[in-house]
């Protein structure tokens, strides 16, 4: 497992284990709760909203969001509401195929060389809103380090390649900070 402190919140890494028993989705659930019981407790259920994003059953607990690559998962706990996480292994020539759908003509020329920063960006930044955006397109990736989506401004806190277990990945990590004033 590893840990990655930030000011005002923590993510906690691990592999996914492939040759466990079961389907892949059982197999990131119980990566999940690997990391929950390691950094909250045992006792602290994660449930999920009608929307599906997860919450603690202990509010005490903190906040949480999740998210999984195909080998890795993903768990930020933070203090406060409004951080977004996501993290993505290297698919470039899969995203190239996707990125008209997703990032406007400013945005595929700034992310060219990384599509998988700005996918991830995009995802962190879409769960870190808690609005309800039906496309990715609604998100704003500005080239100041800040993000904007449907009046809601959101800051870069962190977006690297990190490592866990023998894989590497694009960590991208997303917090809410106001409301845009005209």
């Amino acid at each position: 497992m590893t840990i990655i402190e930030l000011d005002g919140a923590m993510i906690a890494l691990c592999p996914i284990e492939g040759s466990t028993p079961g389907t892949r989705r059982e197999r990131e659930r119980r990566a999940i709760r690997q990391l929950a019981d390691a950094t909250i407790g045992a006792d602290t259920e994660i449930l999920h909203h009608a929307d599906g994003s997860p919450y603690l059953s202990d509010p005490a607990a903190g906040h949480i969001s999740i998210s999984h690559s195909h080998h890795v998962a993903a768990l930020l706990i933070s203090r406060e509401p409004g951080w977004g996480i996501d993290i993505e292994e290297a698919r470039q020539e899969q995203l190239s195929r996707i990125a008209a759908r997703v990032l406007d003509e400013d945005e595929i020329s700034a992310y060219s060389h990384d599509l998988v920063q700005a996918w991830t960006l995009k995802e962190a930044a879409f769960k870190a809103a808690g609005l309800p955006i039906a496309d990715l397109r609604e998100i704003h990736l500005g080239a100041n380090g800040t993000i904007t989506a449907r009046g809601l401004r959101l800051s870069i806190v962190e977006s690297r390649t990190v490592e866990a277990g023998a894989y590497r990945c694009r960590l991208s990590v997303v917090k809410a900070s106001s409301l845009i004033t005209p």
